[in-house]
């Protein structure tokens, strides 16, 4: 798995694959919170766990019939490492937690009826969300196996990805102790403080980002024209910065694309519904 840093030069994480997988697609890397682990999901429905220090592949949870297209570590926040746990999203719109010390799946759950395209825990890792292809955003329990929530603020846009971070004071003003995002593949950012143990979810901000241009590189290595990021590969992943209206945006890149001037910060156009 390789990832871009914002010289554009590749960082890459090389492991053995196991015998018989073939040629996969990796769909998502997350790294556990303490940066000795990393995982992985692929469309043949599987999540392995590796070993950052040997590149070995130490767990292997496994869904036939499905891929599965996101995925995501529990925080830190959750305390003990016997507690740690992955959750996954699938694309028949269900979303498994895996638990990492039991080598075992813990829940299943059905929040969607399309594929899941974006998963995340809260900061206390109490709480799930998951977007799917067609913009619906689920806030869940993993301790009760719960869905009580279903926001429709995105719906007919692809959700590329959701995240959530404990609020610093002050931020956007907001009452409650977490703020969360979703982005979307029509380009818009909804930005929502949340207070998780009483059930309250509160929408405070839209934002919207351009398209970044990219730099073709030819067979030479010289730079051809920009271009936007194709269709089937901006996928957004934006992050809050210090100040309220800072998005860093980056799209998924194919290998032969170079990003240019796509890493760092981005000024978002505030106002309503968009």
């Amino acid at each position: 798995a390789c990832v871009f840093g914002c010289a554009g030069s590749p960082l890459c994480l090389r492991a053995a694959w196991p015998r018989g997988a073939g040629s996969l697609q990796v769909n998502e890397v997350v790294f556990s919170p303490s940066a000795s682990h990393w995982a992985t999901c692929s469309d043949d429905g599987s999540v392995r766990v590796w070993s950052l220090a040997s590149m070995e592949l130490l767990i292997q949870f496994q869904v036939l019939n499905q891929s599965c297209l996101c995925l995501a570590w529990s925080p830190a926040s959750c305390a003990r490492p016997e507690q740690q746990q992955v959750a996954a999203g699938y694309s028949d719109g269900t979303l498994r937690v895996f638990s990492i010390s039991r080598i075992a799946m813990e829940l299943k759950m059905h929040p969607h009826r399309a594929a899941l395209t974006a998963i995340a825990y809260s900061a206390d890792g109490q709480t799930i969300l998951s977007g799917d292809k067609d913009g619906l955003v689920a806030v869940s329990r993993p301790r009760t196996g719960m869905t009580f929530r279903v926001l429709s603020d995105h719906r007919g846009a692809l959700i590329s990805t959701v995240q959530s971070r404990s609020k610093e004071h002050g931020d956007f003003g907001a009452q409650w102790g977490d703020l969360w995002l979703a982005a979307s593949s029509d380009q818009r950012i909804s930005v929502w403080a949340a207070n998780w143990p009483q059930g309250h979810c509160e929408l405070v901000d839209w934002l919207s980002s351009p398209s970044p241009t990219l730099m073709e590189v030819g067979s030479g290595g010289s730079r051809g024209g920009g271009s936007a990021c194709p269709p089937d590969h901006s996928v957004l992943r934006p992050f809050t910065g210090s100040q309220p209206t800072t998005v860093i945006s980056c799209c998924l890149l194919p290998l032969g694309r170079v990003p240019a001037g796509v890493c760092g910060p981005r000024r978002a156009s505030r106002g309503g519904l968009l």
